[in-house]
């Protein structure tokens, strides 16, 4: 059975990763590789059929234009359900998600807390990324009821 088809609201760009939960949960990353469409995280949930956007970056730093921008070129990657790890205790519920963030940029470009001085020696080859971890506590307010 094909789960999705490419006609659903909201239209994925082209979709990279993915990571299946054990709630039945399909978390998909998009990589619009240097396209004009801000990346981001979609949910499907198998059970209900629905769709919803669960993360997305900032067009202040991805939108050209943008009050900080960056760069139109920016994905995130390597998505994973760490919430066995993550957890506080029996009650906690949540979904834990480790998963990177690529800023293809310069690090000097796209890491505005650096120094003048450190951002000088950084070599070019290096990019801006960071590691986040997404809790979502309730996926009831991500598809809507």
């Amino acid at each position: 059975e094909m789960l999705l088809n490419g006609g659903e609201e909201p239209l994925l760009s082209k979709p990279d990763n993915i990571v299946v939960d054990d709630a039945g949960n399909v978390l998909i990353q998009e990589d619009p590789g240097n396209n004009a469409l801000v990346a981001r995280i979609i949910a499907y949930n198998i059970n209900s059929k629905k769709v919803a956007v669960v993360a997305k970056f900032k067009d202040e730093y991805f939108v050209t234009g943008g009050s900080g921008f960056i760069t139109q070129d920016e994905e995130s990657s390597g998505i994973v359900d760490v919430s066995e790890f993550l957890r506080t205790g029996k009650n906690d519920k949540a979904k834990y998600y480790l998963y990177v963030a690529q800023i293809h940029a310069p690090a000097a470009k796209s890491r505005p807390d650096l120094d003048t001085a450190t951002a000088t020696w950084l070599p070019q080859a290096v990019e801006g990324g960071q590691w986040y971890v997404m809790k979502i506590d309730n996926w009831t307010s991500i598809y809507g009821g």
